[in-house]
């Protein structure tokens, strides 16, 4: 009767075992019926020699007790091989449970680095697609180089949908106002009359140059209204961010900070052509200063400029010479612009510059 309690035991505890790690460790072998008899009887022998070992311990103690060996076995080793079933039980579910948990955040972590590296995608295309901006508008400028109305080109994008387009769609718009405030700038002096400062009919109309000197300080005042109108495009970033829902807080911050950080680079950047065109109008004024000081040295004849004398001339042409100089600084300033914008724009793919 011991026996047979212990059999059934042993065949409880090992189905239990087999129970268990058929649907945890096991789950993933087919239901071969070979296979299966292998591993229930595997799990049977495994809680029999467990149940073995603790029984034969438990029953020499109770020995020492003067108890029967037999009984004292037989009673130990049934409790302890559905002991032992129990606890592989909750081994096995615990490890499954375990298991799980490390899958889920394993996958919580690829489905976060795929983001990431989805999210950085979307960036480094929408930061060369910026650059690509800037450098289409820069090609447009030096197109309509020497044009009084300036580029008619402007940016025409839909509303942004997403963090990415709107940080375009923000670029965009500086750009768009930039050139907007230099074709005003280009057709303010257009109607101001400086480019015909030097012409004959106007210095033999304008005898003591009063006009010319007007006209002078009206352009130095332009320059400085648009040079703090362009200033004021680069300050409202800020507030232009704010019009884009689509770009997290977070996001704004972070944006915002890298902002602040360049901010006297990107004021440098701005005022270098205002600060061109101030030293143009300074020259301008040195010619008109040299015609009035020399006003008996020239004549107005069928509208030209004529010097009575080579000196004078020359002097002269050494003044409008730097005309010349400033004009070529000025080009070169647009192209080393352009060709930077052109760099980046191509050697983001590899580097991609943080935003």
């Amino acid at each position: 009767m011991l026996f047979l309690r212990a059999l059934v035991a042993t065949l409880i505890a090992g189905s239990i075992t087999f129970t268990a790690f058929r649907f945890t460790m096991w789950k993933e072998v087919d239901n071969n019926p070979l296979h299966l008899s292998s591993m229930w009887l595997g799990s049977t022998i495994s809680m029999a020699a467990a149940g073995l070992a603790v029984g034969l311990v438990a029953a020499l103690v109770m020995l020492a007790f003067k108890k029967s060996f037999g009984r004292s076995f037989a009673h130990s080793y049934s409790a302890a091989v559905l002991l032992v079933a129990m606890l592989a039980c909750l081994g096995s579910f615990i490890a499954e449970a375990t298991q799980r948990r490390l899958q889920q955040q394993m996958r919580a972590i690829e489905a976060d680095q795929a983001a990431r590296a989805e999210k950085k995608a979307q960036s480094d295309e929408a930061l060369r697609g910026m650059q690509e901006d800037k450098a289409r508008m820069l090609e447009e400028i030096k197109n309509a180089e020497g044009s009084s109305t300036g580029t008619k080109f402007r940016f025409e994008s839909e509303e942004p949908k997403d963090a990415t387009s709107s940080y375009r769609h923000l670029q965009q718009s500086l750009l768009n106002d930039s050139v907007a405030l230099r074709n005003e700038y280009q057709q303010a002096i257009k109607d101001s009359g400086l480019l015909q400062l030097l012409d004959g009919p106007h210095l033999a109309a304008d005898k003591d140059f009063k006009k010319s000197r007007a006209i002078l300080a009206h352009c130095n005042q332009l320059v400085k209204d648009y040079k703090e109108k362009s200033r004021e495009v680069v300050t409202s970033i800020p507030q232009r961010l704010d019009r884009y829902p689509a770009i997290p807080a977070d996001e704004k911050k972070e944006f915002l900070a890298g902002h602040h950080e360049v901010m006297s680079r990107k004021m440098e950047e701005t005022d270098a052509p205002w600060n061109a065109e101030a030293e143009v109008l300074g020259i301008w004024g040195e010619a008109i200063d040299y015609l009035a000081d020399t006003r008996s040295e020239w004549t107005v004849k069928d509208g030209k400029l004529l010097f009575q004398t080579d000196e004078s001339l020359a002097r002269f042409r050494a003044v409008t010479k730097k005309f010349e100089a400033c004009m070529d600084k000025q080009r070169k300033l647009a192209e080393q612009s352009l060709e930077e914008a052109k760099s980046k724009s191509g050697g983001r793919k590899g580097d991609p510059e943080k935003r």
